[in-house]
Parts: C-alpha cells; structure tokens; sequence
C-alpha cells in the first residue's frame, strides 16, 4: 500500500498545467507608444484554492523587435505575465482564459483602446501610481 501511495503521489505532482490556449501579448511603452523589445517576459499559471495538485506553470520568453511574445499550450484559467524593465521594474496584469476566450484582468487599469496598464514591483522609486516606465500589455489569442 505505501509503494502505490508514493507512486499515485508522484504521479499527482508531477503534472504540468497545459492546454490548447495560445496568447500572443504585445507590450507598449505608455510614455513613447513604442514597442518594449528585447526584455524578459514571463507568464505564471495562479493556481486558486482548491488547486489541481501541480506545480505551476512557468514560461519564459524574451519580447521581439514588436514587442511581442507568444505563450502557447496555456490551459483555462489565470495567467499573471510579468514584464522586466531595463531599471529592475517588474510590471505585471493577468490574463483570464475561459473556454477558449480571452478575459481581461484588472477592470481598474485598462485603456481606453483595450489594453491593461502594468502594476509595478521591485522598483523602491516606483509606485502602482507613477511607474518609471509604464507600459501597457495587448492580450490576444491566435491560432
């Protein structure tokens, strides 16, 4: 009974969060309107209580010469994209998806054209209310 409980417990968490979801993001420079390129993006499954039991999902890009970073075999439900400024400022929103549509996060900070202003951490000289470098993340989904 105890070799079966330890392989039924590898087993559980050992499981990654994937899905048929892909989400191409591009991140704008609120200030200049230019395209943030060449910096480190990440995107983070939140797992909510009561969680599958799986170890969160972590993916790494750098954004191109657009600005834009593609994540793909993301599964239903939240994912937090993290952005890396040149000064240490790690700028986030979240993405919801939901049967195959996209959600956007925070109602509170989008754009008038459809985008969500980034919240600020890691940056003593930046608050939530005057980034150093704002910047906005356009979410869509592609094929």
């Amino acid at each position: 009974m105890r070799y079966v409980s330890l392989f039924l417990l590898s087993i559980l968490t050992s499981c990654t969060i994937t899905g048929d979801s892909k989400l191409n993001v591009q991140i704008i420079d609120k200030k200049t309107r230019k395209p943030v390129t060449g910096a480190p993006v990440t995107a983070k499954y939140l797992t909510k209580f009561p969680a599958p039991m799986a170890f969160p999902r972590v993916i790494k890009r750098t954004s191109d010469a657009n600005g834009s970073v593609t994540f793909d075999k993301l599964a239903d439900g939240s994912w937090d994209v993290y952005v890396l400024m040149e000064g240490g400022e790690l700028q986030d929103t979240s993405f919801h998806i939901r049967e195959g549509q996209l959600e956007r996060g925070n109602i509170l900070k989008r754009t008038k054209d459809g985008g969500s202003e980034g919240s600020v951490y890691g940056n003593p000289d930046a608050t939530t209310t005057t980034p150093v470098s704002p910047v906005v993340f356009y979410g869509k989904l592609v094929r």
